[in-house]
């Protein structure tokens, strides 16, 4: 019983890693897509002003 739960538990931890890391990978794709998208909000901006 005490080992499966350990055994559980580390691979709770690793999935948890796992996880982590991956919404970190997404973050930072949605943060650079974001940015193209405002400069590219800006430029349009810009043109129709200028």
């Amino acid at each position: 019983m005490l080992i499966s739960m350990r055994s559980g538990t580390r691979w709770n931890c690793s999935r948890v890693a796992w996880f982590s890391g991956n919404v970190l990978h997404v973050r930072k794709i949605v943060l650079f897509v974001v940015k193209l998208m405002l400069m590219y909000l800006v430029f349009s901006f810009c043109r129709y002003w200028l």
